[in-house]
C-alpha cells in the first residue's frame, strides 16, 4: 500500500515549517468536508431509536487465517464496555446501545459471523476497570494513551477529533484557551485529556462529573466555567438534552496533541485475533458503507474551520501565493493536460485547501518528474502535492499526514506464470523508474532482479508490452496502479 502526501520543501530556518502543520490540519478539515463528519442540526432523537437487527452481509473479499477461524467458532459471542458519549455511544434503556460506535461494531461483527454482547456502565473508569480485570474482549470510544495501550490495542479505524470550549452564553469572558486560565473545568473520571488541559491551562481546577453529559450540566447550572469536549459530541449533547444557553467558543488544539484521534473500538490485549478480524473487516467496508453509518448519527452539516496558531496566521498572511509542482504524467494521481495545467487527484485536494487556507497554490509546470523534484530544490516551488515519504527525502522535505493510500500490484505479460508475490520475482527483469520510491526495499526481498529504466513513463510500459522474448514484470507501473 502506497500512502501519498504532500510535502513541503526544508530549509535552514524553521518559518517554513509552519505550512506543513498548516496543510496538515487543514487536510484533516477536508476529510470532514468530502466524508460529512459533522453534526446535522435536524437529525432525529437518536436515544428513541430502536436498534434493528445487522443483516450479515458476506464481504467480497475478506481472507482469513485458519486460526481466525477457529476462533469465530469458539467465540461467536464476544463482550464489549460502552458508556454514555453522544452521538458515539447512547444508552438505550429499552435496549442495546445505540450510536455510531455500536452500528459500527454491529456491521463489522455480522460480517464474519460474530455478535457483540454490550455490556454498559455509568463511568469510563468503570469499563478500564472491568478491561483490567478481565471481564470484557473490547470497549469503544477512547483516545489512545500509554496507559490505556496496556490493556488495549486499538482499532485500525480512527477519527479526527475536533476539540472545542463550551461555556455560557452569557459568559463573555470566556472566549479562547487563554482565557480559561484560573478557570474551573468540568470534567468526568477517566477523561484522557484532563491530565492535557491540567498541564497546559495555568490554575485551572476541575469539577468531576460521572459522564459527558453530566459534565455540560454542571457547565449550565453554574458548577463550572467551562467544559472541552469533542465538536460533534458536545453539539449532539446541548441539542438533545435541551441545554440551551451553552455554545461552541472556541476551537481548541493542545501542544502534542495536534492530530489528536479517537478509535471507535479497542480489543484487549490477550484477544489478539478479535483484533485482526474487526480490522479486516474495517478496511473490507466501502466509503459508502462507512458514510452511510456515520451520516445516520452525525450528518453532513456544521462543518468547523481549522484553528492555527498566530504564527501560521502570519505565515499564510505573508504568502498569499504558494508555488507548487506536480508530475506530468501521474494520472490519476496527477498529471498535466494539454495546456499543461495540472489535474488529478492531488489538484483537486489543492483547490480545496484553496477555500479552507485562504491562498492561492500556482502550478510551476515541469516537463518531467526529475525536472520537478528539481524545481523543489531551486526553491522555484515550495511544494509537491503528492510523494511517498522515504528516509531519504525526509532529509531535505517536510511531509504533511497522509491522504491517499493506492495498492501496489505486479503486472506482467499474459504469457508469464503466475506471480503470487513479491519472491516471485526473483530472476525476473523488472521495469522500473529512476527515484521508484521502495526499490531499495524491493532489493532487500528479491536478490536478483535486473533492473531496466526509461525515461517516460508511456515509453516503459509499452517496451514492456513488447518484450516476448523474455518474462518481463513490472511492479506498479505508474499508470497502470489499481
Amino acid at each position: 500500500m502506497r500512502k501519498y502526501i504532500i510535502l513541503i520543501r526544508r530549509r535552514k530556518t524553521n518559518r517554513i515549517f509552519s505550512v506543513s502543520a498548516v496543510l496538515t490540519l487543514s487536510l484533516i478539515n477536508i476529510f470532514f468536508l468530502r466524508t460529512g463528519c459533522a453534526t446535522n442540526r435536524n437529525s432525529v432523537d437518536h436515544t428513541a431509536v430502536q436498534q434493528t437487527a445487522v443483516q450479515t452481509v458476506k464481504p467480497d473479499f475478506i481472507s482469513l487465517t485458519p486460526e481466525e477461524l477457529d476462533w469465530i467458532e469458539k467465540h461467536p459471542v464476544f463482550r464489549v464496555g460502552a458508556f454514555s458519549l453522544p452521538p458515539y455511544m447512547i444508552h438505550n434503556h429499552q435496549g442495546p446501545p445505540a450510536g455510531y460506535m455500536p452500528d459500527l461494531l454491529r456491521t463489522l461483527s455480522a460480517r464474519i459471523g460474530l455478535t457483540p454482547d454490550f455490556l454498559w456502565f455509568d463511568q469510563l473508569s468503570e469499563v478500564l476497570k472491568q478491561a483490567e480485570l478481565g471481564n470484557l474482549e473490547a470497549a469503544m470510544g477512547m483516545i489512545r494513551t500509554e496507559e490505556r495501550a496496556r490493556l488495549f490495542t486499538f482499532s485500525a479505524e480512527t477519527m479526527p477529533l475536533n476539540m472545542a470550549i463550551f461555556a455560557r452564553a452569557d459568559n463573555d469572558a470566556i472566549h479562547d484557551l487563554a482565557s480559561l486560565q484560573g478557570k474551573r473545568l468540568a470534567s468526568y473520571t477517566g477523561y484522557a485529556l484532563q491530565k492535557v488541559m491540567q498541564e497546559q491551562i495555568p490554575g485551572v481546577s476541575f469539577v468531576m462529573a460521572e459522564d459527558a453529559v453530566n459534565m455540560l450540566q454542571l457547565v449550565v447550572r453554574g458548577q463550572a466555567d467551562a467544559a472541552i469536549q469533542e465538536l460533534h459530541s458536545g453539539r449532539y449533547i446541548l441539542r438533545n438534552y435541551y441545554l440551551n444557553n451553552l455554545e461552541v467558543k472556541d476551537y481548541v488544539q493542545f501542544r502534542g496533541f495536534e492530530q489528536l484521534r479517537g478509535h471507535s473500538y479497542l480489543v484487549c490485549q490477550d484477544v489478539p485475533l478479535l483484533q485482526s478480524l474487526l480490522d479486516k473487516v474495517y478496511l473490507s467496508l466501502t466509503e459508502e458503507d462507512k458514510q452511510d453509518i456515520w451520516k445516520k448519527w452525525l450528518g453532513n452539516s456544521d462543518i468547523p474551520q481549522p484553528t492555527f496558531t498566530p504564527e501560521e496566521e502570519q505565515w499564510l498572511t505573508a504568502h498569499p501565493v504558494i508555488p507548487f509542482t506536480f508530475d506530468p504524467v501521474w494520472a490519476p494521481v496527477e498529471f498535466a493536460d494539454d495546456n499543461d495545467h495540472p489535474q488529478g487527484i492531488s489538484s483537486d485536494y489543492l483547490h480545496s485547501l484553496e477555500k479552507v487556507l485562504r491562498v492561492r497554490f500556482k502550478p510551476v509546470p515541469a516537463d518531467s518528474w526529475k525536472q520537478a523534484q528539481q524545481l523543489i530544490k531551486n526553491g522555484q516551488a515550495l511544494l509537491l502535492p503528492a510523494l511517498v515519504e522515504t528516509r531519504e527525502r525526509q532529509k531535505d522535505l517536510f511531509f504533511t499526514s497522509s491522504y491517499l493510500s493506492l495498492p501496489v500490484a505486479i503486472f506482467s505479460a499474459a504469457n508469464v506464470a503466475y506471480l503470487g508475490d513479491l519472491k516471485a520475482l526473483d530472476g525476473k527483469k523488472w521495469l522500473w523508474w529512476k527515484g521508484m520510491p521502495f526499490r531499495n526495499g524491493c532489493c532487500k526481498i528479491i536478490r536478483s532482479l535486473i533492473f531496466f529504466w526509461r525515461k517516460q513513463l508511456r515509453r516503459p510500459c509499452t517496451w514492456w508490452r513488447r518484450a516476448k522474448p523474455l518474462p518481463l514484470s513490472a511492479l506498479s507501473c505508474r499508470q497502470a496502479i489499481i
